[in-house]
């Protein structure tokens, strides 16, 4: 079993099933517990991952003011990507609170660094 199973089973299904448990919502045959059951806890958890490894991408390209840890990255960017007045074709450098590493400086529009930062799943 991988680690990023073991973080699935760990932070999704134990506590889902502990939660049905305590809630009586638990079926007495185990057979007809299915992956519906855990569809929105997935999709949190997947959704929370892509922004989790988005951030650590994001490091290799940029600082951020005031963000000390990758969560606090993982806002800033949610910042940006829901800020409205931030235009796709801005480049980065001028997006207030980051600062591009110096090899990378100039070289990317938010849409481009958002693309490029954003893992395929």
């Amino acid at each position: 079993m991988t680690q990023e199973q073991k973080d699935y089973l760990n932070q999704v299904v134990l506590p889902k099933l502990v939660s049905m448990a305590v809630n009586d919502d638990l079926p007495l045959d185990m057979t007809t517990l299915y992956a519906e059951h855990f569809e929105e806890e997935t999709n949190e958890y997947n959704r929370n991952r892509l922004m989790y490894n988005r951030a650590k991408n994001a490091l290799e390209f940029a600082i951020f003011d005031d963000a000390d840890t990758i969560e606090e990255v993982m806002e800033v960017l949610d910042r940006i990507d829901k800020d409205e007045t931030i235009k796709d074709d801005s480049l980065m450098d001028f997006i207030e609170g980051v600062c591009m590493v110096e090899r990378y400086e100039y070289s990317f529009t938010v849409k481009s660094f958002f693309e490029t930062i954003t893992p395929i799943e």
